[in-house]
């Protein structure tokens, strides 16, 4: 699908709470009464890639400046990339990435930068190191496992509604009530 028709796909899909972030109709009363985030500008997409020393998916910047801020898409849905500073750890690519993703001495990967929330501590991460932004799931601290899909093509696959939790993260074990996430 090309872009713009992925982008405006996504937008009517990040409209309607019920289908707005992958985990909305497994827990419905996440986003009861919760509007989407406006959408940002494109200064706030080039400050956030002059604070992390590298380019974010030009698609990522388009939902972004397009749709909303976050909130919506996989799992609990895109962090946005910036966010009223309620502290310096909130949950913005930029501060993610600046405060616990930036350290490869750690032995994070350079460029690996956290994008959603599944809960459980499982997260999925764009790795901007190569120029299609390849999606990588978080499965541990350093626990990492590539998906073999760009991040255009795993946000067409969440738009096109594949169950992306069942399909990358089905072995992970049950959640708390007995039953898959």
């Amino acid at each position: 699908m090309p872009e713009q028709e992925l982008v405006a796909r996504i937008k009517e899909l990040a409209n309607d709470p019920r289908r707005r972030t992958g985990m909305a109709q497994r827990l419905p009363e996440l986003l009861s009464g919760q509007p989407l985030p406006p959408p940002t500008d494109a200064k706030a997409v080039e400050e956030a890639e002059t604070r992390m020393g590298f380019r974010l998916p030009t698609l990522l910047g388009k939902l972004w400046t397009e749709v909303g801020n976050g909130g919506f898409g996989p799992g609990y849905g895109l962090f946005g990339v910036n966010v009223a500073p309620a502290s310096e750890l909130s949950l913005s690519v930029p501060n993610v990435y600046l405060h616990s993703g930036a350290d490869e001495a750690y032995g994070w990967p350079g460029k690996l930068v956290l994008i959603c929330e599944w809960g459980c501590a499982l997260y999925s991460a764009i790795d901007c190191s190569t120029s299609e932004g390849g999606i990588v799931n978080v499965l541990g601290e350093l626990d990492l496992k590539p998906t073999g899909s760009s991040f255009a093509q795993w946000m067409q696959d969440w738009a096109d509604g594949v169950d992306l939790w069942q399909r990358d993260f089905s072995d992970r074990g049950p959640t708390s009530t007995g039953t898959e996430m």
